[in-house]
């Protein structure tokens, strides 16, 4: 097994790979200095790893995305059903921008009792709270996630 610093110093050798900047964080002030910057420049955010971490064509857990979330309220206007695991049950809420244009769908964040008592929890009108990672070109929320419900129907 090759440490990380041999890794590198092989990587640099091969003709046609170019490789990252990696930057040690001892610290959260680091930490925040780092990511201020990187946003600052129009990056998204930071992969944190382990100095001693491989890469995985997969999901891992030694690389952790660090991005700012953004969080909006949004109007329940109808339901999804769900398949596979939630089959018969809710998969998304049909949602609308509470003060802004646009409609999307709500799934990630709901627990299998808010989605099995979906018609009671959230009923058309009802005012939840989302966070995501940006907006797309259509105004809707890239990876919306339900964080909770702000008031009731407004119908």
């Amino acid at each position: 097994m090759l440490f990380r610093s041999d890794r590198i110093h092989h990587l640099k050798t091969i003709k046609g790979i170019d490789l990252v900047p990696h930057y040690p964080i001892k610290n959260k002030v680091d930490l925040d200095k780092l990511y201020n910057k990187v946003l600052k420049l129009g990056g998204e955010g930071l992969i944190l790893k382990s100095k001693d971490s491989f890469y995985e064509q997969k999901r891992s857990k030694h690389s952790l995305k660090y991005k700012p979330f953004f969080d909006d309220e949004a109007v329940v206007t109808g339901y999804q059903l769900g398949d596979g695991k939630n089959t018969g049950i809710l998969g998304a809420l049909n949602v609308k921008w509470l003060k802004k244009e646009g409609e999307f769908k709500v799934g990630s964040g709901l627990t299998d009792d808010m989605r099995k008592n979906y018609k009671k929890l959230f009923k058309k009108g009802t005012i939840i709270r989302v966070k995501y990672w940006e907006l797309s070109s259509d105004n809707t929320p890239r990876f919306p996630i339900y964080i909770g419900t702000i008031g009731k129907s407004m119908r």
